[in-house]
């Protein structure tokens, strides 16, 4: 499997960590586009399709959870890792709440951690595209049930008028017949 990612990173030295750690990976074969500032990602964004992002929120051109907003808007449907050196549980809890899929402590990046992050990312990303379509072919067959329904109905009010007509005209030829029988 062969996996594009965009590494948002303006340390060159943690950046190639990330590298080495995503190359020693020997089930997925990881393409990694390097940039170092928001405006160098969200351009790349713009030409091109990425599996997953993992950026850093304090760069040059861009700081906290802007830097999420920004590149989650350049593509919204793909999965991003935050990495950070700043333990703030709270800027953690609103990144994921606002639409990361995980957000990582650089000093775990060595670890096993930030490929299973990935993973579950992707996975994610494949089970609520999943969801999507079944819930659009749902939506497309209540949509077509619902013309059969329109349809049947139309044709019962016909069926009821016709029938009522029917009646009307059954009860006009009874009471042409009654006053045949009383002239009689």
């Amino acid at each position: 499997m062969n996996m594009k990612v965009l590494l948002l990173e303006d340390d060159p030295f943690f950046a190639n960590q990330i590298v080495n750690v995503l190359c020693g990976e020997r089930k997925i074969t990881y393409q990694v586009e390097h940039k170092a500032t928001a405006g160098e990602a969200i351009e790349y964004l713009q030409s091109n399709i990425i599996d997953i992002a993992i950026i850093d929120l304090n760069l040059p051109d861009s700081k906290g959870l802007d830097t999420f907003i920004k590149i989650h808007q350049a593509q919204r449907d793909i999965p991003v890792i935050i990495l950070s050196g700043d333990e703030d549980e709270l800027l953690a809890l609103r990144a994921v709440k606002i639409g990361a899929q995980d957000y990582l402590m650089k000093r775990d990046v060595k670890s096993n951690l930030l490929i299973r992050a990935i993973h579950y990312a992707i996975q994610r990303r494949l089970e609520r595209k999943q969801a999507e379509q079944a819930l659009k072919n749902s939506a497309e067959e209540l949509k077509n049930r619902n013309e059969e329904l329109s349809d049947a109905n139309k044709k019962l009010q016909i069926e009821i008028a016709n029938r009522k007509k029917a009646e009307e005209d059954l009860k006009i030829s009874q009471s042409n017949l009654n006053v045949i029988m009383d002239n009689t």
